[in-house]
């Protein structure tokens, strides 16, 4: 270990002096080393069972850095090991002063007689750290002799000493000459045990400089966690016990586990985490947090996705159709007209029918039924308005104006339109138009309309669960990681392997088979989905892309629901195949038992419901009455009116009084002529909408009476009072018998 060293203290030059061999003839036969860690004093030397026994000592003491901040220590001497002398004196204290009050130094004392006993006594110490002493002594000698037994002094000195004994200087260590002083340091580093050439050195528990074992850089054991960003730099790895990962940065891992967290969030680019609460994989976006969207199911190409939200757990789903298709519900038209309308100053309309202008805007905002996108303004008044005088129409979203907005002025105008701009309304804002008049226009009738539809005017984050199994993790060529975990990585391979799956919550792993990347959703294996590289246009709808196993999100060139009629989505279905059991479909949860099913679990994400059955019951009469209920609702919350025609008669049906169902038409039953079932087909709009009570309307078609050929038609309004949102749908037998084998049962939502 080179230290080096210029001109030694005083002390130390005593001490070298004091055991030069040439001034101790004979052999040292009285030592002691310890250390202090607080003031006490240290186990007695004996001196009285030597040969000889020693009447001179040099006690040496250095204190650990950092260390105590002030100490005092003493040499005492004794002849019974029980009453203490400090030695002192002109005569006896050769070098330095007892007790000394420096951090390090040396005391060198010659007795006038010999003590049968000596100690080193820490009388004080301010602070904590450690204080190591050695305490040397011999007989027969003066400290000042230049030559053993007691010399006139010494002139030179010879060995790793030079100079004289007043001016002594340290050329050397065990006959390694010392050239020069390399740093300003005021410690010297010790080492322990044996070194190889090349290795790296690290420091041992006591602070002592050992070999490493190996060059610096190397990785001399497995690496057994991954903690932090998966991004540029690296600040820990988890690699699963087993695992390993060279010196190289290239080893066999098997997975990467994403860090877990409850309600996780990712801010930093290159970051994932996994939201144990949602069970969602979070990655950052632009230094944001964002979700990374999966899927479970396989998805049909070209289809439209959608979103599913399960207490807070996000999915991508399969629409069942291309966006924009379908025959029924979705985007569609708003309309607005009114008749001898005086234009003045600031006035509202409210989105639809034909309420006339009003001042105060509260009066004519409604609620809007679904999240959509309104754009498409279109707007006509009767006559010309005049010279001078404009009408500005603006489209108003919570009382704060929209970008929507068209001006007719001037003598001849008398439209205008802005099919640029749009805006997106979120279930329950409250909507109207705002009229601004300038001048005083005659009476006019004014006529507008917008279109009305599904909102996803493009996907400001990503929705999805976590990561899958990782096989493999590969750190580029050129790129580091030390034994700490950190280093410099630019980037990181996600494990491929065949068919692969992911069902631990964090991983992620790519699939060779189908090109897809895999992530655990709930334990559960997912995809992630993919967009493609182009760009896409903002506010395009998203729609499935397979292409041989491999799944995609493309574009669907244009809005969702953007289609001439809207879209239909199937959410459940039921064939019964018992009295009690069925098979089931969709993404939403089937629940099939005696006398009826419940579909639940139902998102609030659409603009409309629609239950479709074809069913017979098994009740001993020729018919049965089929009801519904709402979110399990029992109370007399339920009122119905209907109209129906047979060949015997035709009129109305309930009307008064409130039910703990609704009634909604029947079926044939068993009595019936075999074969015959009966159709009923049931719409609710507005289903999520929380401030108004439901409103369903309900059409069957079917069997009257026993007779076959005879028929009969119904058309029943139910009410249901109640501003809940509906998630779950029970329809059953008012007889409680069971539905037979072959009823068919449907709920779709209406984008």
């Amino acid at each position: 270990m080179p230290l080096r060293y210029g001109r030694a203290p005083a002390w130390a030059a005593a001490l070298f002096v004091l055991l030069s061999p040439a001034l101790w003839a004979q052999t040292q036969s009285c030592s002691q080393r310890g250390s202090f860690t607080l003031a006490t004093t240290y186990a007695s030397l004996a001196n009285n069972t030597g040969n000889p026994i020693c009447n001179a000592w040099v006690l040496a003491w250095w204190t650990s850095s950092p260390g105590f901040s002030a100490i005092s220590i003493e040499l005492q001497g004794s002849d019974n090991n029980s009453t203490w002398t400090t030695f002192s004196g002109t005569g006896t204290l050769v070098v330095g002063s007892n007790p000394a009050s420096t951090l390090s130094g040396v005391i060198v004392v010659q007795a006038s007689a010999t003590n049968a006993y000596v100690r080193v006594n820490l009388v004080s110490a301010t602070g904590s750290g450690t204080v190591s002493f050695q305490l040397t002594g011999n007989a027969g000698v003066n400290p000042t002799a230049s030559s053993g037994g007691g010399g006139s002094g010494c002139s030179s000195l010879g060995g790793d000493l030079s100079g004289t004994c007043a001016s002594a200087e340290v050329v050397g260590i065990h006959s390694h000459a010392i050239t020069g002083v390399q740093g300003n340091g005021a410690l010297a580093q010790l080492s322990t045990g044996s070194t190889t050439s090349g290795d790296c050195v690290e420091y041992d528990a006591n602070g002592n400089t050992t070999d490493a074992g190996a060059p610096c850089g190397t990785l001399t054991t497995a690496i057994t966690s991954l903690f932090g960003n998966m991004g540029p730099i690296i600040t820990a790895l988890l690699v699963p016990s087993g695992d390993s990962l060279g010196p190289s940065g290239t080893g066999t891992i098997t997975a990467t586990q994403v860090p877990t967290a409850a309600s996780a969030t990712a801010t930093t680019n290159g970051q994932l985490k996994y939201d144990t609460t949602a069970n969602n994989l979070h990655a950052a976006n632009n230094g944001a947090d964002a979700i990374l969207p999966v899927t479970t199911v396989t998805p049909g190409n070209g289809n439209c996705v959608e979103w599913v939200n399960s207490s807070g757990l996000l999915k991508l789903a399969d629409a069942g159709a291309a966006c924009g298709s379908g025959g029924s519900g979705g985007g569609g038209v708003i309309t607005y007209s009114s008749s001898a309308d005086t234009l003045t100053g600031t006035q509202f309309l409210p989105p639809g029918g034909g309420a006339p202008l009003n001042s105060t805007e509260s009066d004519v905002q409604v609620a809007s039924p679904a999240a959509a996108t309104v754009s498409n303004l279109h707007v006509q008044v009767s006559a010309a308005l005049g010279t001078g005088n404009s009408a500005v129409f603006t489209w108003r979203d919570g009382g704060s104006s929209q970008t929507l907005t068209c001006t007719i002025s001037g003598a001849s105008a008398t439209s205008c339109s802005d099919t640029t701009h749009s805006f997106n309304a979120a279930a329950g804002d409250l909507l109207d138009m705002q009229v601004v008049t300038t001048g005083v226009p005659g009476v006019v009738n004014v006529l507008f309309t917008s279109a009305f539809g599904t909102s996803n005017v493009g996907i400001t984050s990503l929705f999805g669960n976590t990561g899958p199994s990782i096989t493999s993790l590969n750190v580029p060529t050129g790129d580091s990681l030390n034994p700490t975990g950190t280093g410099t990585v630019t980037a990181t391979q996600v494990p491929t392997a065949s068919s692969a799956t992911a069902t631990t919550n964090g991983q992620i792993i790519y699939d060779t088979s189908n090109n897809n990347l895999h992530a655990s959703q709930g334990s559960a294996d997912a995809i992630v989905v993919t967009t493609p590289t182009a760009t896409p246009t903002n506010g395009d709808c998203m729609q499935w892309v397979v292409s041989s196993g491999k799944v995609t999100a493309g574009t669907a060139s244009g809005a969702c629901g953007s289609g001439s009629s809207g879209a239909v989505t199937l959410l459940g279905s039921a064939v019964f195949t018992s009295g009690t059991t069925c098979t089931t479909g969709g993404t939403i949860t089937v629940t099939c038992g005696s006398g009826g099913l419940t579909f639940s679990v139902i998102p609030g994400t659409y603009s409309g419901l629609v239950i479709r059955l074809l069913a017979r019951s098994s009740n001993a009469s020729d018919s049965d009455d089929i009801e519904i209920r709402f979110n399990g609702d029992t109370s007399t919350d339920y009122n119905n009116i209907g109209w129906f025609v047979n060949p015997a008669s035709s009129g109305t049906t309930g009307g008064s009084g409130a039910n703990a169902q609704g009634y909604i038409g029947t079926v044939a039953a068993a009595s019936n002529t075999s074969g015959r079932a009966n159709t009923l087909y049931v719409e609710c709009y507005g289903y999520a909408n929380t401030s108004f009570f439901k409103t369903l309307f309900s059409l069957m078609a079917g069997a009257y009476g026993a007779t076959t050929g005879q028929l009969q038609s119904d058309t029943i309004t139910v009410g249901w009072n109640s501003t809940s949102a509906i998630t779950s749908v029970t329809v059953f037998t008012n007889s409680t018998s069971n539905f037979v084998t072959g009823s068919t049962f449907g709920v779709y939502g209406l984008q």
